[in-house]
């Protein structure tokens, strides 16, 4: 048993005045292990952590921290900005409400943005990740926030979202 796989909890607590703060554990786990165990571990934490707050714990959560892949950009592109979002919307299984998938800093690249539209003929980029995204496997189906499986993809658009004293402080002008 090897543990070499870093993982991060959290327990989102709420007090009596609804104010929330986070808790947050770091392990080392076996990347073998069942999915099920795994799971088996966060309900301990957050058990005996519950043991120790008057607050209520609303959210408990396991993320797996592994190294990121080679051949990812070794840093940012010239002229990226967060605040420029991509939004792919689709349809999903037992709603007809739309789930965005985000992407901040939606690439400048004319193979991604055209004549200020997504570019969505195939074989592009948008088009190739929202296709993943509608690809399930016998182990993972992507979902939107409910749960539902994504169905399929409706439309996309680019929008500029805030990020806190990001935007703002950039151009704030006297």
């Amino acid at each position: 048993m090897a543990l070499t796989l870093p993982v991060r909890l959290m327990a989102r607590i709420v007090d009596e005045l609804a104010i929330e703060a986070r808790s947050y554990a770091y392990a080392l786990i076996d990347p073998s292990s069942s999915f099920t165990s795994v799971l088996a571990f966060l309900t301990s934490w957050l058990t005996d952590l519950d043991a120790c707050t008057d607050g209520q714990i609303v959210e408990g959560t396991i993320t797996a921290v592994p190294a990121l892949p080679g051949g990812l950009k070794g840093g940012a592109e010239a002229g990226s900005r967060v605040e420029q979002t991509g939004l792919l919307n689709f349809l999903a299984t037992g709603t007809s409400h739309v789930w965005a998938e985000t992407v901040p800093a939606l690439s400048n690249e004319p193979t991604v943005i055209s004549a200020g539209k997504i570019v969505l003929t195939p074989g592009n980029p948008v088009p190739v990740f929202s296709g993943l995204m509608l690809t399930g496997s016998s182990i993972l189906e992507y979902t939107n926030n409910q749960g539902q499986v994504l169905a399929s993809f409706k439309n996309c658009s680019i929008s500029f979202r805030e990020y806190n004293r990001q935007l703002a402080t950039a151009s704030y002008e006297r």
